[in-house]
């Protein structure tokens, strides 16, 4: 019964997250996030955190965005790096310079590859991040990968 009642927790916050995104009702963190993410590839100890900003919430569309890239970026380590070891996620945070209300937030999702492997990665990153795409590919294709982290992101 208490693991029924953990699991329904966990997809009633993800259906919250995904029902209210302009209103903002709900917040989430870089590491809650991941832990959701991890816990639908099955992986749940596959990261080690760092970062003062692991913590910090965020709401409404900022949420969205967030969960889209890092799960693409954290299921990319997992399948590129090396078998066994751990990804490092870390999470920073610095207000703007300017007179917006936003921080500056970064997510860093590294995984060490394979020296084997490393200029394939190398290339297969660089092609993803060098490719030319309009806003309508994002709808027709369902993008998937960097090219949706590079769309969604400034």
């Amino acid at each position: 019964m208490e693991l029924h009642e953990a699991v329904s927790g966990v997809f009633m916050k993800v259906a919250d997250w995904f029902r209210v995104p302009q209103t903002g009702f709900i917040s989430a963190s870089v590491r809650e996030l991941c832990d959701i993410i991890l816990y639908d590839l099955n992986r749940p100890q596959a990261v080690d955190y760092t970062g003062g900003a692991l913590e910090n919430k965020y709401t409404g569309i900022s949420v969205h965005r967030l969960y889209d890239c890092v799960a693409v970026l954290l299921q990319n380590a997992l399948i590129h790096g090396e078998e066994g070891q751990k990804v490092n996620v870390c999470v920073t945070a610095k207000k703007a310079e300017t007179n917006q209300i936003l921080d500056v937030v970064t997510v860093q999702i590294m995984s060490v590859v394979s020296s084997s492997k490393y200029e394939d990665s190398k290339l297969r990153i660089e092609r993803a991040i060098r490719s030319i795409e309009g806003g309508i590919d994002m709808v027709t294709e369902g993008y998937t990968g960097i090219k949706k982290v590079k769309f969604i992101t400034p």
